[in-house]
């Protein structure tokens, strides 16, 4: 679900040993597109929402969904349709972010954020349901329908130079508003704040928090 430019159907479709129909759903045009690119006829991508995939019943064995539930609106729709798809014994496996205290890199890079946001007067909409931020809350959202739930608390880290860590963040949501020549004026003034915290190798650590959850379809 949300398979993006496909880059995890890819890494599935590598990692089993035996023949596999890999599907990919994702509402975006472009991103199939990037896909189709990608994946050539390995795996057949449909353009459609996640709330009422064209799928028949009890048609799949493994779902997967990687940091795109989180933002994903009618949260109780989109885990009945999975379910719906689902072979009893299949199994749902989604990766959603964790909050953390953000570090010095992430905490520069917020500060710079609200800050531009406040100037600019933009008000950034709400993704998403907020149960997925509770480990509790996801247990109840999935067992009526899933059972033998795992819930994984896990960090990431790496380390980044000024320059990498600005381009990490390059990739979130929250600066497709903000016109490029701001961009380029916050990138310089993030750069300078992060330097003189820096380790001798010119790099800070930086470690993200994310929730990996399971559960097999009852």
């Amino acid at each position: 679900m949300a398979c993006g430019d496909g880059y995890l159907l890819g890494v599935v479709g590598a990692s089993v040993k035996r023949p596999v129909n890999l599907i990919g759903v994702d509402i975006s045009q472009g991103e199939l597109a990037a896909a189709r690119r990608r994946l050539g006829r390995s795996a057949t991508l449909i353009q459609d929402r996640c709330q009422a995939m064209p799928l028949p019943d009890a048609s799949v064995e493994l779902v997967l969904c990687h940091m795109a539930l989180m933002l994903m609106d009618d949260l109780d729709a989109v885990i009945a349709e999975v379910r719906r798809v689902l072979r009893r014994g299949g199994v749902f496996s989604f990766i959603v972010g964790s909050r953390s205290q953000p570090g010095v890199a992430l905490g520069l890079y917020l500060d710079g954020l609200s800050a531009a946001w406040q100037d600019l007067k933009i008000t950034m909409p709400r993704f998403g349901d907020r149960r997925l931020g509770d480990p509790e809350h996801i247990g109840r959202l999935l067992d009526t329908r899933f059972h033998d739930l795992v819930i994984e608390d896990v960090s990431i880290t790496r380390r980044y130079s000024p320059a990498g860590m600005w381009s990490w963040f390059e990739g979130m949501y929250d600066l497709h508003k903000i016109a490029p020549q701001e961009q380029a004026r916050m990138r310089r003034d993030y750069i300078e704040a992060l330097s003189p915290t820096c380790d001798a190798d010119g790099c800070v650590e930086f470690t993200t928090a994310l929730r990996q959850v399971s559960g097999v379809a009852g």
